[in-house]
């Protein structure tokens, strides 16, 4: 998996994506994931999450595990697109 923060002056968000998915197009009726390597190819190390970080986007059956497993979204949230499952969690507070 990779991990990446992306940060502006208004808000900072990890992106978590399973390394066989990057550079990767899915489309699937309505539904589209462009896996792009320059927004979701970061560190194969895991990045610690803080209160500074507003909203993570996972793609991938491993980064949903790994989501799942340290409690960081809810199954109900993940949608999937030809079966790569996806899911986006925004903190508030």
């Amino acid at each position: 998996m990779y991990f990446k923060i992306h940060k502006n002056p208004q808000k900072c968000f990890l992106t978590i994506c399973d390394e066989d998915l990057i550079g990767k197009q899915i489309e699937e009726n309505n539904l589209f994931l462009d896996v792009k390597e320059d927004f979701y190819k970061g560190s194969s190390k895991e990045i610690k999450i803080t209160e500074e970080i507003s909203s993570i986007i996972f793609v991938g059956k491993k980064s949903i595990e790994y989501g799942l497993k340290n409690k960081l979204l809810d199954k109900t949230s993940i949608k999937t697109v030809k079966k790569i499952p996806f899911c986006e969690v925004i903190f508030f507070g």
